[in-house]
């Protein structure tokens, strides 16, 4: 059995992710915000997106400093300007920008840019083709029409964000183990990560993470969100098992899209997550108590969580970690003192 245990740290993240300022209790003047944007192709179809977080005091300037210093630490080409009605919004220099706030239950257009953004936790945008004519809008599919809002001005249609309304920013750990062909050894991480609560952002915030693991075989691991089933799923070499933790106990999950943002734990187990009777038979009977028949999929058998054992081997490298510190420091100190008395001897001396 292999435990290979990387912690991605959550300060490591809120930089991979923009977390560039989140205010604490110590500084009660600053607002928490979110900002949520979506590039939109010349097909009209969102080929990026991405999510900030930053605090800062609800002064259109300040907010301006603090929202492009999150947009230049997570490397995205958007920043803010003051314009002559308030702060307005670009990516790499296109200003064809549509923009939306939210109080954190719904979301709306921006009606007067010099309060909107400052008096709502949260931003979205739908950048470089935002914005397009009433003759492009009349020619969608009346099912693609619905991701659009006709400007009440006539001045065409502008792209309604895809992202949810809910600016609460929550903090969630994954635990991801990797099962391997034998079906009975394996190795493990978990990552820690903040995101908005609400499915989008916790699929980028999570892919985020792994991202951030570098060439580790865990990077590979992605998540997706389809919002017609409110379904999270898992992309990565063979079948995965899912389970959230309700409480105290692991339980199967059923419609991850809201369990995954609403529980703080999650746990994948990876590549063999999922097994046949026929291979459940080849375990020892020891081992069969790592597997759970599933009683709507008759005939196979779900790997259990081990978030638990993933976790008590973090707290347990902690411990060491501060223990070897402690030793080190102890050591550190032990030849000073030898040092500083050597060199008082030889003054003596």
């Amino acid at each position: 059995m292999s435990k290979k245990i990387i912690v991605a740290a959550v300060v490591a993240l809120f930089c991979a992710t923009a977390f560039a300022s989140l205010a604490g209790g110590a500084d009660a003047a600053k607002n928490n915000y979110v900002i949520y944007g979506e590039v939109i192709d010349d097909d009209l179809e969102v080929s990026d997106y991405f999510y900030v977080y930053f605090s800062s005091e609800a002064d259109n300037e300040k907010y301006i400093e603090a929202a492009n210093a999150a947009f230049k630490a997570a490397g995205v080409p958007a920043t803010f300007e003051m314009g002559k009605y308030g702060p307005s919004c670009k990516y790499d220099g296109d200003g064809n920008t549509s923009c939306f706030v939210s109080d954190g239950k719904t979301v709306v257009p921006v009606a007067k840019s010099s309060e909107d953004y400052i008096n709502n936790p949260k931003a979205a945008f739908s950048f470089v083709n935002g914005w397009i004519s009433t003759e492009e809008y009349e020619a969608l599919d009346p099912v693609e029409q619905l991701n659009w809002m006709v400007d009440a001005y006539g001045m065409g249609a502008q792209k309604i964000p895809e992202c949810g309304a809910s600016a609460t920013v929550k903090d969630y750990i994954a635990y991801l183990t990797l099962i391997k062909d034998d079906l009975v050894s394996w190795e493990a991480t978990a990552i820690t990560f903040s995101a908005a609560q609400e499915p989008v952002a916790w699929c980028y915030a999570f892919n985020q993470a792994t991202k951030a693991l570098g060439n580790d075989i865990f990077a590979d691991c992605k998540v997706y969100y389809e919002a017609s089933t409110n379904y999270i799923g898992v992309d990565f070499d063979g079948m995965t098992a899912t389970w959230v933790k309700d409480g105290k106990d692991w339980k199967k999950t059923t419609v991850t899209g809201t369990e995954y943002i609403n529980a703080k734990e999650v746990d994948f187990e990876l590549k063999n997550g999922w097994i046949s009777e026929a291979q459940y038979k080849t375990l020892s009977e020891k081992e069969q108590k790592n597997w759970t028949t599933d009683a709507m999929l008759g005939g196979y058998y779900m790997r259990n969580a081990t978030g638990e054992v993933v976790e008590e081997a973090i707290s347990m490298m902690l411990i060491i970690g501060v223990i070897g510190a402690l030793i080190l420091a102890v050591i550190i100190a032990i030849v000073l003192i030898t040092v500083v008395r050597k060199k008082s001897g030889n003054k003596a001396a």
